[in-house]
């Protein structure tokens, strides 16, 4: 029964963190920065390797946030670790 449990939450959490990155997506898109931030860094803290990437986007182009390029490099090597197929070329242009 607690596996039940744990498979039921995990899909629903799943479920839910889809429809935040739709989110964050959507708000990127129409440059609403400040909405689409902290969603991203949520979703990247929870280990979703595409709000790791476009955070790392972020942080490089200052959107949202202040140019930080380590933290930039940071998130895209998480990425990158994961396999995100843009973050490998990122990290190679941010750390030349």
């Amino acid at each position: 029964m607690r596996k039940l449990a744990a498979v039921i939450l995990l899909g629903m959490s799943s479920a839910a963190m889809a429809g935040e990155l739709e989110d964050a997506n959507r708000f990127l898109a129409a440059k609403a920065y400040d909405k689409a931030f902290p969603l991203y860094a949520k979703l990247a803290e929870a280990g979703n390797v595409e709000a790791q990437f476009r955070l790392g986007e972020m942080y490089w182009y200052g959107d949202g946030t202040a140019i930080d390029i380590p933290t930039a490099t940071k998130w895209m090597q998480k990425a990158s670790e994961r396999g995100h197929p843009g973050a490998a070329g990122a990290i190679d242009i941010l750390t030349q």
